[in-house]
């Protein structure tokens, strides 16, 4: 083989290599799917079947300004964090295993604690209830 077919197949294959894991780790990165979210008195209600690809659904209330996260525990029980930002309320975006202002920076994990400021308070829970094959979300 010579020099020039050498460096071509390697630099081929090392391409491929680096497609391939760039590839993973982007797809580790996806965010959760976005539900359109109709509010209703007061309550948001998603089927429960919306759960069978992911643990958690990023909600769209109609008429409202944040986002809402909307998770699975592994004990089947849910809870829903409004995705506003506790420093100076911008919305928040879904980031592997948590919540990131991209105003300035706060990081919130899934439970909402705040991993990194300048927030200081967590993020707001909504009351949920799983009744008849749907998860109602109470925005109290």
């Amino acid at each position: 083989m010579q020099r020039r077919e050498f460096l071509k197949s390697s630099c081929t294959y090392c391409m491929a290599i680096s497609s391939g894991l760039l590839l993973t780790s982007l797809s580790s990165c996806a965010s959760a799917p976005v539900l359109e979210a109709q509010v209703v008195d007061s309550k948001i209600t998603v089927p429960l079947s919306a759960f069978a690809g992911s643990d958690l659904q990023i909600l769209r209330p109609s008429n409202l300004l944040f986002d809402i996260a909307l998770r699975r525990e592994a004990d089947g029980q849910f809870r829903a964090l409004v995705l506003q930002c506790t420093h100076a309320s911008n919305q928040l975006t879904q980031t592997g295993d948590g919540y990131t202002c991209p105003a300035h920076g706060s990081v919130f994990d899934i439970e909402g604690r705040v991993t990194r400021g300048p927030a200081q308070l967590p993020l707001r829970h909504l009351p949920t209830e799983q009744s008849q094959g749907m998860i109602v979300v109470y925005l109290r």
